[in-house]
């Protein structure tokens, strides 16, 4: 429920590159990343979606696009976690 003012986006590239502690010890911003391992950019798409329903625009993203996020993979028929967020607008 905390309002972050950096969030990443990506792959498992992000995922497991990038520790938003050290980031954060440097800015002083709150940051979170949400990458996804085996994402693509309908997921990318979605989590933005969702995180944006119900927080404020952060003052920045951090977004990874690499040639593995620009093909469609179909991960989420994969990615149960989302099904918490069945009953959102965006996923209607």
């Amino acid at each position: 429920h905390e309002n972050f003012n950096v969030v990443l986006l990506g792959n498992s590239r992000v995922h497991f590159g990038i520790n938003p502690w050290y980031l954060d010890s440097v800015s002083g911003f709150s940051s979170f990343n949400f990458a996804n391992g085996g994402s693509d950019v309908e997921d990318l798409l979605l989590t933005s979606e969702l995180y944006l329903a119900h927080h404020p625009i952060p003052k920045a993203v951090i977004i990874s696009l690499d040639p593995g996020m620009m093909k469609k993979n179909e991960s989420l028929k994969t990615l149960y976690h989302y099904l918490f967020y069945l009953d959102e607008p965006i996923m209607q």
